[in-house]
């Protein structure tokens, strides 16, 4: 038993010195949401080899973008012009929302979500924060031309949270208006 508690000791004296750290002590009031990154060592013929584990990050993600009566395949949506909730030059207006998740285990910094319709900017989230399994709910509406609109809801755009995984922020999803925006609006407005 004292031959492994010296071994252990001398284990973990060289890995502090590998670290360029003091020997770990124990800290009743650790703040575990400061903490960024897990060192782990592993012994091997050539020394000690130390790696970096980032799962103490943040990972922002959403489920996707929803607008209620759109049917179709998960590739293009389909909406009825004579579903919209009201018609604006020439466009119809639908009901549409989506989620941001912090799927990471401490909570995000300040960051802004964006959404674009061909390419154009149409809704800014700015200043967000989510904590650890938190998720966000946001709904609003957005005008859409009759024919193929393609949106793309941009996490964290700007890149100011550093997480887990970042190739999971950006979501693009093709919606098809079938019917006559333009004729409806002259007809019905809701």
């Amino acid at each position: 038993m004292k031959i492994l508690m010296i071994i252990t000791l001398a284990l973990a004296t060289t890995l502090s010195h590998e670290l360029h750290a003091a020997p770990p002590t124990v800290q009743p009031s650790l703040n575990f949401e400061k903490i960024k990154h897990v060192y782990t060592a592993q012994k091997t013929k050539q020394g000690i080899k130390t790696t970096i584990s980032s799962n103490l990050l943040p990972d922002l993600t959403s489920k996707g973008i929803n607008i209620p009566k759109a049917t179709g395949t998960d590739k293009t949506k389909v909406l009825k012009a004579s579903d919209a909730k009201k018609f604006i030059n020439g466009k119809c207006v639908y009901n549409i929302g989506y989620h941001s998740i912090n799927i990471g285990k401490v909570k995000t910094g300040k960051y802004k979500n964006t959404l674009k319709r061909n390419g154009k900017l149409v809704k800014k989230h700015k200043n967000q924060m989510l904590q650890p399994e938190q998720v966000k709910s946001y709904k609003f509406t957005i005008a859409l031309s009759e024919g193929n609109n393609t949106l793309q809801l941009q996490l964290d755009a700007g890149n100011k949270v550093k997480e887990t995984k970042e190739n999971n922020n950006l979501l693009t999803k093709k919606f098809k208006v079938v019917g006559s925006c333009k004729k409806l609006a002259g007809k019905v407005s809701r």
